[in-house]
Formats: structure tokens, C-alpha cells, sequence
């Protein structure tokens, strides 16, 4: 796939959490394998936070809104194939380096304990 296409697809899979048509932890599993495109990574950490930040959520709507508009944004500019803003793809790799994103190499399986496993250490 095209880093353009790669981008949408990822701009799909945030749409379809916000919306409700697709879990998180789903739409994570289905994240194009595009190890050298920051700003996929970026998108992948800002879903991990949105699920993290579940309990968060339910109790401040403003927070809630907040988010929601965050992702909303990061899914307007990826699905247009443009880079995410410089000073948050930074602000990203500072705390969290890479991203452990599924490959196509693994198997289900395997995809599925690499995202626990990130989750359950930060």
C-alpha cells in the first residue's frame, strides 16, 4: 500500500472508533504495518491514550471533547496524506518512541499479545 492509502486507512480506523463501528483495540489490530511513517505511529499512541483514557472520559465531557476533537483532527490531515504537525510527532516520540504496530509477518495471535503487552507496560 501507498503511504497516501496507508494514511487513509488509518484516518478510517479513527473515524470508526469515534463513531462507535469499531473498537479500539480492532481498529489497532488493523493499522497498516508502515514502520517508517511517524505520523501512523503518532495516530496509533493517540488511540492507545483514547483507550486508556476510557474512565477519564466518562467523567469529564470536556476532556471527552477535547479528544474527540483531537482525533477528528489527526483523522482529517491523514486522510488527506498530509504529516501530522511536527511539534506533536516530537511530543509523541519523546514518550513513547516507536510504535509497536502489528505486521503482516505475525499471526493473529501474535498481533493480539504485542498490543497487551504494550498496554500493560505503559
Amino acid at each position: 500500500m501507498s503511504r497516501l492509502s496507508n494514511r487513509q486507512k488509518v484516518a478510517d480506523l479513527i473515524i470508526g472508533v469515534l463513531t462507535g463501528q469499531i473498537l479500539v483495540r480492532e481498529a489497532l489490530l488493523q493499522f497498516p504495518s508502515d514502520k517508517f511513517d511517524k505520523s501512523v505511529e503518532c495516530a496509533w499512541h493517540a488511540l492507545i491514550h483514547f483507550e486508556a483514557d476510557e474512565d477519564m472520559r466518562a467523567r469529564d465531557l470536556e476532556f471527552k471533547k477535547e479528544q474527540d476533537e483531537f482525533l477528528f483532527f489527526l483523522a482529517n490531515l491523514l486522510r488527506e496524506g498530509k504529516d501530522l504537525p511536527i511539534n506533536l510527532l516530537k511530543d509523541y516520540k519523546a514518550w513513547h518512541g516507536g510504535a509497536p504496530i502489528p505486521t503482516d509477518e505475525k499471526s493473529l495471535w501474535s498481533k493480539i499479545l504485542a498490543i497487551f503487552r504494550f498496554i500493560n507496560v505503559n
